[in-house]
């Protein structure tokens, strides 16, 4: 590795995970966004998957953050910690050029958050920053023809933020985004376990309750699971079955917000592009799209065709890859 050779990194720095494309390497980080932080010295001891394998096994004086949440930054303090392990991790410690960082960011958040995240960059050790919206990223890392005078509609729901988009001519013609996702997924499935279960159960195993059994819509063949708890009267380890059609009404209710939220793309967009979206369909990416079904929810709730992409959880890298190292260039509106 040349001490001297500038690289240039893309980074998906979503609510749930961290994924890092380097020019030349490829995909060479794929982690957890969370940190264990020693509260009483202020410090960050572990990042990624160190720190989720301790998540509700730590003494109180270590607690694990999210430092990115809603597609925000919630901790400044910690994200810069992660960026300097990614560049360092990447680059080396020692290194005489600074890297340029790609970063991809929700299209809905402000000026103010998106200059706070361009902030963070400068102070963990890039050279030059350049931001570009999670859902454009996505649409080119999925192969959609924005490029086109076309209509191209994308919904690329992720752990924190779900942004809708029209996109034409390398272009956003109409948008939306909503701080909802897969994390709302899970609140609600922990709620609806709690109430009628009468059982608290930890965040990961709502999470693989989430990807092995969980279904937007009843299904004929259910799927079903142990899971094991604290139960809420006698506060002992309860150990109970859940099937999929159990959950289905938890799943649908985050997802009536996205869906609120697609109508209202699909309405602002114009009679021309409509009918190459009946023509065409509706793209899900993103980790959120991995919902047993979501695909078969929204068409029936919308009236078009969706469909998820293949490996929807890396579009929007595989974006990053191709402003990168194809020089993908696409128009931007700053707000």
């Amino acid at each position: 590795m040349s001490i001297f050779k500038k690289k240039k990194i893309g980074i998906d720095f979503g609510s749930c995970n961290t994924r890092v494309y380097v020019d030349g390497e490829g995909l060479v980080f794929n982690e957890p966004t969370v940190v264990l932080v020693d509260v009483n010295r202020g410090n960050v001891v572990a990042i990624g998957n160190a720190a989720r394998e301790l998540l509700g096994k730590t003494p109180q004086y270590l607690e694990i953050k999210k430092p990115i949440q809603n597609g925000v930054i919630s901790s400044r303090k910690a994200v810069v910690a992660i960026l300097k392990f990614l560049i360092d991790y990447v680059s080396g410690t020692f290194r005489m050029i600074k890297p340029d960082l790609y970063i991809a960011v929700p299209s809905g958040i402000t000026s103010v958050e998106r200059r706070a995240m361009v902030q963070v960059c400068f102070d963990a050790g890039a050279g030059n920053v350049k931001i570009y919206p999670s859902v454009v990223l996505s649409a080119i890392g999925c192969g959609l023809p924005i490029y086109k005078s076309h209509g191209n509609v994308i919904v690329h729901t992720g752990g924190g933020t779900t942004e809708s988009a029209v996109l034409s001519m390398n272009g956003i013609v109409v948008e939306d985004a909503i701080r909802v996702g897969g994390i709302a997924v899970n609140d609600s499935l922990t709620n609806l376990i709690r109430r009628q279960f009468a059982l608290f159960v930890g965040e990961s195993t709502v999470e693989e309750l989430k990807k092995n059994i969980c279904s937007c819509v009843p299904v004929d063949k259910p799927r079903s699971a142990e899971i094991s708890g604290r139960d809420i009267t006698t506060g002992l380890p309860r150990t109970i079955r859940v099937d999929t059609n159990d959950l289905v009404e938890a799943v649908k209710q985050p997802i009536s917000s996205i869906i609120a939220s697609i109508k209202g793309v699909l309405e602002k967009t114009p009679p021309e592009l409509s009918s190459d979206i009946a023509d065409t369909g509706i793209a899900l990416t993103g980790g959120n799209a991995n919902l047993w079904n979501i695909d078969v929810l929204l068409t029936k709730a919308i009236g078009v065709p969706f469909f998820v992409v293949e490996d929807p959880m890396f579009s929007v890298i595989k974006g990053l890859e191709c402003v990168i190292e194809e020089n993908y260039v696409f128009e931007m509106v700053e707000k």
